[in-house]
């Protein structure tokens, strides 16, 4: 290491600094583009002050170094820059080589992702992947300092976008990439996050093994921003165990300096781990804050977009407002999502846990067992569907099938060290169950599973349909019923018919009864 000196490590010849002050730009150039890696990490300031200092007619020359201006200083910066997203850079010349058209469709996929626009950041990504696969041999040998860190780029756009099989191929070959070069800080960058991807989806074996691929980083300026996505992996991992407090005492070791945007990842973890009701008030509090602070596709498209409602999903339900936990779900869109969306499928089985906690056994069995069949690359995925299939036929009465199903889901769960995706399944239902089986779960997780929890029916509001709960909200913060059809956009016959039916399922007969049984678990009205 060589600290703030700029001599780029001992027998790498003049430092960057020493090269900029005699103006040998092409020398700087060369550097650049042949020891990018070593460089950044080793004195990243110098790489800032390098770039910076570039004339214009080097740059003319280079369009690359002028698109990696605005890169550099926010690497360097770890993300503590006057802007608040990556938003590309004034124009450039145009691309002159290969390398600087990827540079050109990389700024764009980072732009785009930085403001939610996902389906534009993959179009660049995509783009750009397909110059790189038709490229020759000597045009591929230009790349091969910079390849790491492009195609990590692709792959962040990817995972945003929601598709993790895509994102998972590129971070591949972006850590293939690194480690020919031996380019340390993108070895650790797309180790941690393929091990995330993997333990997200409940691969747990594979996350293990990405894991057990990090580079010992120790103290370097960068080892904050390439080990979040590790430190997610371990959070879930041991999560997945249901060993709680070491999962809480890991994530408290994440800090988002340097990459912000990964909020959604954070919060939807600190959901699965919060069991205290302040807390979880206070970190509904920050998810709603954060949200409301970025572009709006930023949080209702993409991969976040699930993230989110899960955790408001959990947290409100810790809150025991289990109708507005339901209501989290129901109001993403995942309709226009394709099978392959991990997020979308997340979402519906959660949909489908809702529905039996609901009550509602055959509509929840059916909706399990449509994800069965499109869950087998998802352990996490198919052990949740696998058992609220299951407990929902215990409830209908077949018994063969649930004690097949459930005994599937805990081979499954056995053999991936995932036990959380039980959860999902009723407490009461799964103690019923599980002495019938000849499939057997440690009794640390027995235990863990068999734990007091406070249920739905703490909630007289679960027993609302969505638009009875909608109605409820509208009367609740409206002076009259014409003032609630008209925020509703319904008739005022509806908001009545839907009142009756709500004031009948809640067992109260007046508005100022609904008021106080209203706040009592926690509900406001609509807009506030």
């Amino acid at each position: 290491m060589t600290g703030a000196t700029g001599d780029g490590g001992a027998g790498a010849g003049p430092g960057l600094d020493d090269l900029v002050e005699r103006s040998a730009w092409d020398e700087v150039v060369a550097a650049l583009d042949e020891r990018w890696g070593e460089l950044l990490s080793v004195d990243p300031n110098a790489v800032k002050r390098a770039v910076s200092a570039l004339p214009a007619s080097v740059l003319e020359a280079h369009p690359r170094w002028a698109l990696a201006a605005n890169y550099v200083n926010r690497y360097v910066s770890n993300g503590q820059t006057p802007t608040t997203i990556f938003r590309g850079t004034s124009p450039t010349p145009a691309p002159l080589n290969l390398l600087d058209v990827l540079a050109r469709l990389t700024s764009k996929v980072a732009e785009r992702r930085a403001r939610g626009r996902y389906t534009e950041a993959t179009a660049a990504a995509a783009e750009a992947r397909l110059l790189v696969d038709e490229a020759d041999d000597d045009a591929r040998a230009t790349l091969l300092q910079a390849l790491p860190e492009i195609v990590f780029q692709w792959a962040m756009a990817w995972e945003y976008d929601g598709d993790t099989d895509r994102a998972t191929r590129e971070y591949t070959e972006s850590y293939d990439a690194a480690v020919a070069i031996d380019h340390t800080i993108a070895i650790a960058s797309a180790a941690g996050a393929l091990a995330w991807i993997h333990a997200l989806a409940g691969r747990n074996i594979q996350a293990r093994n990405w894991l057990d691929r990090l580079p010992d980083v120790g103290s370097e300026w960068w080892e904050n921003r390439a080990s979040v996505t590790a430190r997610f992996a371990r959070v879930h991992l041991l999560l997945d165990e249901l060993r709680l407090d070491e999962a809480r005492r890991e994530l408290a070791a994440v800090d988002l300096t340097g990459v912000p945007e990964r909020w959604p990842a954070q919060k939807y973890l600190a959901a699965l781990v919060e069991d205290d009701p302040a807390r979880c008030l206070v970190l509904l509090t920050q998810i709603d804050s954060s949200a409301a602070t970025l572009p709006h596709q930023a949080t209702t498209t993409g991969a976040w977009a699930p993230l989110v409602a899960i955790a408001r999903s959990v947290l409100l339900g810790r809150l025991d407002n289990w109708a507005a936990s339901r209501e989290a779900l129901e109001a993403l869109d995942v309709e226009g999502r394709g099978t392959d969306d991990f997020g979308a499928r997340q979402i519906r089985l959660w949909r489908a846990a809702a529905v039996l906690v609901a009550g509602d056994a055959a509509q929840a069995r059916r909706r399990a067992t449509a994800l069965v069949g499109i869950s087998t690359t998802s352990p996490r995925l198919l052990i949740g569907a696998l058992g609220v299939s299951a407990a929902a036929a215990h409830r209908l009465g077949d018994a063969e099938s649930a004690a097949k199903q459930l005994r599937m889901a805990i081979e499954l769960a056995n053999q991936h060290r995932l036990y959380l995706s039980l959860t999902v399944v009723p407490a009461d239902d799964l103690a019923e169950l599980l002495p019938q089986l000849d499939a057997h779960l440690p009794d640390a997780v027995v235990r863990a599973l068999s734990a007091d929890v406070a249920g739905p029916g703490t909630d007289p509001f679960l027993e609302l349909t969505p638009r009875e709960l909608a109605v409820v909200r509208g009367v609740m913060g409206s002076a009259s019923l014409d003032d609630a059809a008209a925020d509703l956009f319904v008739s005022r016959n509806t908001v009545k018919t839907q009142l009756r039916n709500a004031y009948r399922k809640l067992g109260v007969t007046s508005k100022a009864a609904l008021e106080e049984l209203a706040v009592r678990h926690g509900y406001t009205p609509e807009g506030d």
